[in-house]
């Protein structure tokens, strides 16, 4: 819940630049023939998720983790899948869970680090690309990625990072180009020139090529007012990569400087079909009509920045208020004081009733207020937006269970089972349903397997207990629970039932 609180909002814009991309005009035969074996359903999923069919992608990515679901490479691809689907919290959910299966694998480690990165957790990306770092001190692309992520932010420690990378790969062009801006940003413009001229020779053998290598240069050289010079490699760049927008865009500034009015406005154009470079596009633009003597583009273009800007500055005011007051929520539902919490919720979204996450967050609100009845309405009004969150499928059926409707709340805790397999609580919750209705064989079972997932709560050991206890099979329950008290000596719980099952079994 913290993260999904916390992250909402920001997941909205996760990938907005994918938007450039151009959308196929029919679906790619990823299904031909149907995949019948999990790792045909992984590589459907992958091919769907390569042509962003998002929804399908989900689909064939959890028939392979019903079968595999501490797979790396499984988890990995729903947690990308599910920040396409704008379920955050759930894709942070699966990285948690998988990483207690494999606490040093590296790609969960990064996702997770361009996750944080991207939701304005800089601190959490930091840490985690540095784990990566400690687990795979020999692999040169844990370097690069940290060398980028200190470049992004202006930080410290590019340099090294990227030093770091060559002392394993000399020849790596990224690594190179990416010391060479390190080497520009800290104020040696001759350094970063002789290393990207490196760079781009090692980039002309490198197969395929990486258009960021002479991207990285073509900035270079126009910060260095080499215009006529940059527009050769962000030509390269653009070939190797057409949809790669931050090289037209800097082609279109060297363009204008060079007064090639024509060129750049086609660049410019092309540009401002993307969300998140619409208002310098057309900034831009405006400035090429303006020195092209094009009074009627002039005043269009105008019109169009003007709208733009103020429904830009209008959307972040919102979005800002918006975090704000979830962040608020969430802060005091963490103090225990959720009829604050829920008047906050409330009255967002009375403010702003597009808010899906508020929904949750009321949910949960209403749940710890013991308004089940408010709380399965709201929680059943955020899974009508989102039908494949886990957590909010999870949450109903905890709900469920305690309106004593044990039949729908196994429907709902299988259904966030099926989402994700290592939701422990989701196990949890549908031995429950079953321990209400007598089913104790079915509870020993879901709880047994349960406790194949690593780092599970005391809870279940006292769950199993009971179903054992109440299955006749008392010395197996005691067991349990002095497997318990081994690792928890003072478990009030745990004694207390210890001590109930041995007056039991005395008495005559």
């Amino acid at each position: 819940m913290r993260l999904f609180l916390r992250n909402s909002m920001p997941s909205v814009m996760l990938f907005v630049l994918s938007s450039a991309l151009p959308l196929l005009a029919k679906q790619p035969p990823c299904q031909s023939p149907p995949p019948n074996t999990p790792a045909q359903h992984l590589a459907t999923a992958s091919c769907l998720a390569s042509h962003r069919l998002w929804a399908l992608a989900d689909q064939e990515v959890r028939l392979y983790r019903l079968v595999y679901p501490s797979s790396v490479d499984g988890a990995v691809l729903q947690a990308r899948i599910l920040l396409e689907l704008n379920l955050a919290p759930d894709a942070t959910g699966v990285l948690d869970r998988v990483l207690a299966f494999h606490p040093h694998a590296v790609s969960v480690l990064s996702l997770y680090a361009g996750l944080s990165e991207t939701l304005g957790d800089a601190p959490r990306a930091e840490q985690l690309l540095m784990q990566c770092t400690k687990y795979a001190p020999t692999n040169p692309e844990v370097w690069i990625r940290l060398g980028d992520f200190y470049l992004k932010n202006g930080r410290k420690g590019a340099i090294s990072s990227f030093q770091r990378a060559l002392a394993i790969q000399p020849n790596n062009p990224l690594a190179r180009s990416g010391l060479a801006s390190a080497f520009s940003n800290s104020g040696d413009p001759h350094r970063a020139s002789a290393e990207f001229h490196r760079a781009v020779v090692l980039n002309q053998h490198t197969k395929p090529p990486q258009p960021l290598v002479e991207l990285r240069f073509a900035d270079f050289l126009r910060e260095q007012e080499k215009y006529q010079e940059s527009l050769i490699y962000y030509d390269l760049a653009v070939r190797e990569d057409p949809a790669l927008l931050d090289a037209r865009f800097g082609r279109a500034l060297s363009l204008v400087k060079l007064q090639e009015w024509d060129l750049a406005e086609r660049d410019a154009i092309l540009c401002a079909q993307d969300p998140d470079k619409q208002i310098p596009a057309l900034t831009l633009l405006l400035k090429i009509y303006q020195e092209h003597g094009k009074p009627d583009q002039v005043a269009e273009c105008a019109k169009k920045l003007e709208l733009l800007s103020n429904s830009d500055i209008a959307a972040k005011t919102s979005g800002n208020q918006i975090a704000a007051r979830l962040r608020e929520a969430h802060l005091l539902e963490n103090d225990h004081k959720s009829s604050e919490a829920d008047e906050l919720y409330q009255k967002l979204l009375v403010d702003h009733p597009e808010v899906d996450a508020a929904w949750l967050g009321l949910g949960i609100s209403h749940a710890n207020l013991s308004l089940v009845d408010a709380a399965d309405s709201d929680f059943r009004r955020f899974l009508s937006s989102h039908p494949d969150s886990p957590s909010a499928h999870l949450y109903l059926g905890k709900i469920l269970l305690r309106k004593k409707r044990p039949e729908e709340a196994r429907r709902e805790l299988l259904q966030s089972k099926q989402l994700d397999p290592l939701l422990l609580e989701a196990r949890l919750g549908i031995a429950a349903s079953f321990i209400t209705q007598a089913r104790y064989s079915e509870a020993i079972a879901e709880l047994r397997a349960a406790e194949k997932l690593p780092a599970h709560p005391p809870e279940l050991r006292l769950m199993l207990a009971e179903a054992l206890y109440k299955n006749l099979d008392s010395p197996a329950a005691l067991r349990e629970l002095e497997l318990l008290l081994k690792e928890d000596p003072v478990n009030p719980r745990a004694l207390q039932m210890r001590s109930s099952l041995f007056h039991a079994e005395s008495a005559p």
